[in-house]
């Protein structure tokens, strides 16, 4: 990215196309922050995977073969 002064949208627009719209690639115009587990909230992927169907933890026959 080239040119300080530019607006920030038009910053936004140019780091947009650069990336080519990829999803993975982010930028922050904020200031950083000490706190490391602050700055680093975006990036954890948390997932939660079940394979009970009822309250008595007793699995799925259907989910079981499944690859997690």
């Amino acid at each position: 990215m080239s040119g300080t002064g530019r607006r920030g949208a038009d910053l936004a627009r140019e780091l947009h196309a650069v990336v080519a719209g990829d999803p993975d690639v982010t930028g922050y115009a904020g200031p950083v922050t000490l706190a490391g587990r602050v700055e680093l909230l975006p990036f954890p992927r948390e997932q939660a995977i079940s394979i009970t169907t009822d309250r008595y933890g007793n699995p799925c026959p259907a989910l079981t073969d499944l690859p997690l």
